[in-house]
């Protein structure tokens, strides 16, 4: 990719947006079906992801896979660690 500024920060921010998207929609995901099968749907959002962004042939697309992966980064951040609280 030939990215100028704008576009190289516009893909770096579209993850930490993600993850500020995903982090409330897994906290409340999590309550309403349980941590493991959020878990498990944000594993699987996890790999979709990075499909899409190593077959990414254009700006559009690696944007929309980083903001896969930011979803599923926050949403993780939000149900992981209270997944391993309860085991301890």
């Amino acid at each position: 990719f030939d990215l100028n500024h704008v576009e190289q920060e516009l893909v770096v921010s579209l993850a930490v947006a993600g993850a500020i998207v995903g982090s409330p929609i897994g906290g409340k995901l999590s309550d309403m079906y349980g941590r493991r099968i959020v878990i498990i749907v944000t594993s699987i959002l996890f790999g979709a992801a990075a499909v899409a962004l190593a077959a990414a042939q254009d700006l559009a697309a690696l944007l929309v896979g980083r903001t896969f992966i930011g979803i599923a980064v926050g949403a993780a951040a939000a149900t992981i660690p209270v997944y391993l609280a309860e085991f301890t």
